[in-house]
This record gives C-alpha cells, structure tokens and sequence, in this order.
C-alpha cells in the first residue's frame, strides 16, 4: 500500500460562529478556500496575499492516497 500523501487545505467560516461559540462544537458553516498546499508555511504564505478581511479561516492536513 502506497504512504499517504499529507497536503493543506484552508477552510473558511463564519466569523459569527466561531466568535459565539466556546468549548466542542460543530461547526455549521464550513467552506473550502483556495487549493491544497504542500506545507504549513506554504498555505500561510498564500493566505497572506488571498486572505478576505472579516473572514475566518481553518488550515486542515489533508491525505490521501
């Protein structure tokens, strides 16, 4: 069996949600933002120059194989 691939992937949500919000929840609202990067630093430096003002955002690993 082939090793999983990790990649990232920014989800963005509801700012409102997350703000009322405190302890485990769901969250209700998600939305995948952007492509899948190949490290941490890669999906920071990208949401520096796309990142949306007033929006939240979630950095996932992603794998597959």
């Amino acid at each position: 069996m082939d090793r999983p691939v990790k990649n990232y992937k920014f989800f963005s949500a509801d700012p409102a949600e997350i703000d009322r919000e405190r302890g485990n929840f769901p969250i209700q609202y998600v939305v995948p933002y952007g492509p899948e990067h190949t490290s941490e630093f890669d999906a920071e430096e990208w949401l520096n120059e796309n990142a949306e003002p007033g929006k939240k955002y979630i950095l996932i690993p992603v794998y597959s194989t």
